[in-house]
Order: structure tokens, then C-alpha cells, then sequence
């Protein structure tokens, strides 16, 4: 990792920190993260906060979760992590319900291209797509084949809507945080599009719980982020139950989203 990325996920990992501690995280709580692939953004801001409860890792790559893992381990020494190499589709029974919060840094767009990729390739694919990497010629002609299929696209994303909602209702989370900012990787290899879908993905999901606090608004701006590329919301701040709320973005998903 060179040093403008080690600044980078620094720097997010900070955000994240700030956000949580504005909402008096439980730092014996549990923790669920999803997908963060080769990245470590959430658990450095984590160990900003002396984190110290049970973290589930929720990583379908192998190589990535044994990565992510290892790092949590040394950033999170009072920490349980326990690692789950599974998909959303597949692991709503793996934790408990009534976690503390659900975490998901810039990974909306990465649900959508493993979806799209043809099984036997997913896990060679995403073991290779790394911070300050270069992009795969794979990568590029699976998004590149999603964009002119505009069906099939809106069918994937429709799945990994639905699944991720189910996840999230069964997880029954106090706090719900994700990011989509804009990617550097996915603007220095022209996919733009890529990131503009996984944004409005994440928008679209925002406007069933409200916008977000001022506060947490004036925090993201603060550290240079667009409040409209992120969503953060405490349950008890939503005017309806976040499973009344999921109900309602599973019965639109296929008609309003796309």
C-alpha cells in the first residue's frame, strides 16, 4: 500500500470515527461490516474509538477476508472477529439480530459487478482488486457488458437490493451506516458510470429513512465529504421501524429504483 492510499484510508477511517462517536457507539457492542474486500477504513476508525466488542466480517472473497481479518486482529486486539465468508444472500442467520450497527464503506458498486461476474471467476476476480492497483481488463468489460444491458443490470441490482434489505431487517440494527463516495479507481479507469449507479443505489435507499442529521451532515463536510454520498441514521431517529421501512423498499425495488 504507497503512502497516498495509506492517507486515504486514514483519513476515511477518521470520518467513520467521528460519525460513530457522534452517535455514542457501544464499544461492546456488535459490529457488523460488509464486504470491505482489501481495505481496512472501517476498523482503523474502529481503533479510533477503542473498539472492543464482537466484529462480524462479512467478505465473500476468501483472500480478501483472510486479509481483512488479519489486519482487524492487529488493529482491534480486544476485539472478537469473526469472519464470515459468505454473501448477504446467504448469511442472514449467521449473526444475531439487535446488533449495535451495520457498516458498508464504498461497496454497493462491488455487490453489483461479483453479481454480474460468472461464478467460477468471482473470487479470482475480487483477489486481485486492491487499493492503488491497476484495473483488470475483466473488471472493465464485465461493467462495461452491465452498462449495455440496461435489463439485466436492473435485475441484478434489484437482487442485491432485495438481499442486502433482507440482511439488514434481519440484523435489526440500531445503527445503519454506509458510504459511495466517489472512487478514484473507478474514475482513472473510466467507469464513472460504475460509481454513479452505486450512488444512486445508495440514495434511492436513503430517501425511506429520512435525510441525516445536521450534525452528521456538518461532520461529512467538515472532513470533505458530500453528505449525499453516505447514509448514517440511528433507528430511534426514524420516524417509522426499520422494518416497516424495508418492507416498503422490497415492494418497490423493481418499479421505483430503476
Amino acid at each position: 500500500m504507497n503512502n497516498e492510499t495509506n492517507q486515504w484510508q486514514q483519513h476515511i477511517g477518521t470520518v467513520w470515527a467521528s460519525l460513530l462517536s457522534n452517535h455514542s457507539l457501544n464499544r461492546l457492542g456488535t459490529i457488523v461490516e460488509i464486504g470491505p474486500g482489501f481495505t481496512d477504513k472501517i476498523g482503523r476508525g474502529l481503533a479510533k474509538l477503542q473498539f472492543r466488542g464482537n466484529l462480524y466480517i462479512l467478505e465473500p472473497n476468501e483472500m480478501a477476508l483472510e486479509w481483512v481479518v488479519q489486519r482487524y486482529e492487529t488493529l482491534l486486539p480486544h476485539a472478537t472477529i469473526v469472519a464470515v465468508n459468505s454473501t448477504t444472500r446467504n448469511s442472514c442467520t449467521v449473526f444475531p439480530g439487535g446488533v449495535e450497527a451495520i457498516l458498508m464503506n464504498h461497496v454497493l458498486d462491488d455487490m453489483i459487478l461479483y453479481a454480474g461476474l460468472l461464478p467460477a471467476i468471482q473470487q479470482s476476480i475480487f483477489s486481485q482488486i486492491r487499493p492503488g492497483e491497476s484495473c483488470l481488463s475483466q473488471v472493465k468489460n464485465t461493467w462495461q457488458a452491465l452498462l449495455e444491458d440496461t435489463k439485466y443490470l436492473s435485475e441484478i441490482k434489484d437482487e442485491v437490493l432485495t438481499d442486502l434489505c433482507n440482511l439488514i431487517n434481519h440484523a435489526d440494527a440500531r445503527i445503519l451506516g454506509m458510504s459511495q463516495y466517489k472512487s478514484w479507481f473507478l474514475l482513472q479507469n473510466e467507469l464513472e458510470e460504475a460509481d454513479l449507479i452505486g450512488n444512486r443505489l445508495l440514495c434511492d435507499i436513503a430517501t425511506h429513512f429520512g435525510d441525516m442529521s445536521v450534525e452528521d451532515k456538518n461532520i461529512l463536510r467538515s472532513n470533505g465529504q458530500d453528505p449525499q454520498a453516505w447514509l448514517f441514521i440511528e433507528k430511534e431517529n426514524v420516524f417509522e421501524t426499520l422494518d416497516n421501512k424495508f418492507k416498503v423498499i422490497l415492494q418497490t425495488a423493481g418499479n421505483k429504483l430503476y
